[in-house]
């Protein structure tokens, strides 16, 4: 036999080979759950893989329709094998002995896929108790809600909405905007599940990282009042606070790269100067308190807020819109004044609303470096008046040096960053 004889018969023979493996796998979790006594279940490691071969034989012989028919019977056999006395109460080997039949007939047309969805089968049996833990045990029903609407905006809103721009300005994307929304939301669920798993002995430092995620101005008003309650925790809950500009740093890069990376490629040396001086002064501060006592739990609230999580949405969209109109209107002056008016609200819209401008040809990449970083800083004024508010003279002569410090760091990595034509 020829060398070409043999590699065709080799591709004849991968697809049974695909299906004998993937039976093998799969069937080797159910072996191990089926039991011993003469109740166990039905199906082990052999049924799972000649079912899986009996798929994709049905298949190469008969198509769809012989797969389907092959299907009923199986069906029907499970159906009396379930009513008979048995160990286990629910249908999971059934469901996965049909869907290995099936996976054996897809690879007759795409083998890797098949093994791909295979492994993942086989892994989410073989995790089954920690996800039925995770479930019932870990997770609250508020925080599963939280996971559900994150999946309702990322998966079932973003594909429908249009990537174009919709308004006469040709400013507004909605499914730019949505994006930007769902990347928020993912940081803030993230960010919360970060802070269950860290517990309270992280104490405020870590809990102010993860909780700037969702909110930096309202982690500092958080830390402001524990400070003004509790003294004794005045410097904990002040690297709480200026460690929260870290995740804008983070949060700005994830914004702008998600929209267009070559801004962020553009702005990454001033984002990280900003991040390095927020760790630094936060560490100092760190170290101030080590001596202090004990910090004490600081709930910042769920996962997300959906009524915040739309007036941020909403926002992005003004700001989306009236900084086209301006850009239109007046040109780059306009944008930069809408950045800094924008930037006492929310840094992010501005960023994104820029990066938004940069992606459709309309702003360059250098020019849309300044009405960012403008809106940032003016962000970070409304930081230090929540600090004073919040946490009275003492808070705020704490945490205003280091939040001018990442402000000033921004700038000056920006002046002396390498320019971009």
């Amino acid at each position: 036999m020829n060398g070409r004889a043999m590699t065709e018969a080799m591709l004849e023979i991968m697809p049974y080979a695909t299906a004998l493996a993937i039976g093998l796998l799969i069937g080797a979790e159910r072996e191990r759950r089926k039991g011993a006594t003469h109740e166990r279940a039905a199906a082990g490691i052999r049924t799972f893989a000649l079912t899986a071969v009996l798929g994709a034989t049905a298949m190469a012989l008969g198509g769809i329709w012989l797969l389907a028919a092959v299907v009923l019977a199986l069906s029907a056999v499970l159906i009396a094998a379930y009513l008979r006395p048995h160990n286990d109460p629910g249908i999971t080997t059934e469901v996965s002995l049909i869907l290995t039949l099936l996976l054996g007939a897809m690879a007759q047309h795409n083998p890797t896929l098949t093994v791909a969805i295979a492994v993942a089968v086989a892994s989410v049996m073989q995790v089954r108790f920690r996800l039925h833990r995770l479930v019932t045990r870990v997770v609250t029903d508020a925080e599963l809600q939280d996971v559900l609407l994150l999946a309702v905006a990322a998966l079932v809103i973003l594909p429908i909405l249009p990537n174009r721009p919709i308004d006469v300005f040709q400013s507004v994307n909605p499914s730019t905007i949505w994006r930007f929304t769902v990347v928020m939301l993912s940081i803030a669920v993230i960010g919360h599940f970060a802070q269950r798993a860290l517990g309270p002995s992280a104490g405020f430092p870590v809990t102010g990282l993860v909780s700037g995620f969702a909110s930096s101005i309202a982690t500092i008003s958080t830390m402001g009042t524990q400070a003004r309650q509790n003294p004794a925790l005045l410097l904990p809950a002040a690297a709480g606070a200026v460690l929260s500009s870290i995740s804008t740093m983070v949060q700005l890069a994830i914004v702008i790269g998600t929209i267009f990376p070559t801004v962020l490629i553009h702005l990454a040396l001033p984002l990280g100067a900003g991040a390095v001086a927020a760790l630094s002064y936060g560490l100092w501060a760190l170290w101030r308190a080590s001596r202090c006592a004990a910090p004490q739990t600081v709930h910042i609230g769920t996962a997300i807020d959906l009524k915040s999580a739309l007036v941020l949405t909403l926002s992005v969209s003004a700001v989306m819109l009236a900084s086209g109109a301006l850009s239109h209107w007046f040109g780059k002056s306009g944008l930069l004044a809408v950045a800094m008016v924008g930037g006492l609200a929310d840094a992010h819209s501005v960023a994104a609303s820029t990066a938004s401008l940069a992606a459709q040809g309309r702003l360059s990449v250098a020019d849309a470096g300044l009405p960012i970083l403008a809106g940032a800083s003016t962000n970070a004024v409304v930081k230090g008046i929540a600090a004073l508010v919040s946490g009275g003279p003492r808070f705020a002569k704490l945490v205003v040096p280091g939040i001018a410090l990442v402000v000033a760091a921004i700038w000056l990595a920006y002046l002396f960053a390498p320019s971009i034509p």
